[in-house]
């Protein structure tokens, strides 16, 4: 079964970016892109999707926001075990503790240099590929 994530980002441009920087990496993995988070939630819960291996959640969006999200996410058994990255511009310390408290396996700062956001994307897509949780990238 391929592999395949999820990026909920209010920015259709971000979106497209680390769906282009994917396919550089690895152009097998598949990549739904939603900018609209309260659809991708909906999509999630109605339980007729596939789940993604991986969800990468933008924290600052308009109506919902990724905490929202990651809160509704881990409270549901059947979404409990999808392993979530909060994607984010801010690399504040309290964000990154809030992250990991929610629930969240991983804190990815959106990186300003293209390079170093296909650098993180293959760490993590090698951790998925051979079954290593994301929370030991932190380590």
């Amino acid at each position: 079964m391929p592999v395949s994530f999820l990026i909920i980002d209010d920015d259709t441009d971000d979106i497209e970016l680390f769906r282009e920087a994917l396919r550089e990496v690895d152009d097998e993995i598949e990549c739904q892109g939603e900018s609209d988070a309260q659809h991708a939630l909906d999509g999630l819960l109605d339980g007729h999707s596939r789940y993604p291996n991986v969800i990468f959640l933008d924290v600052n969006m308009p109506s919902v926001t990724g905490w929202e999200v990651l809160e509704k996410l881990k409270k549901l058994d059947n979404t409990r075990h999808i392993p979530v990255v909060m994607y984010s511009t801010s690399s504040h310390t309290r964000d990154i503790d809030r992250s990991s408290q929610m629930g969240a396996d991983y804190f990815l700062v959106k990186p300003s240099v293209y390079s170093t956001l296909k650098n993180q994307l293959l760490q993590i897509i090698c951790h998925v590929k051979n079954g290593i949780p994301l929370d030991h990238l932190r380590k």
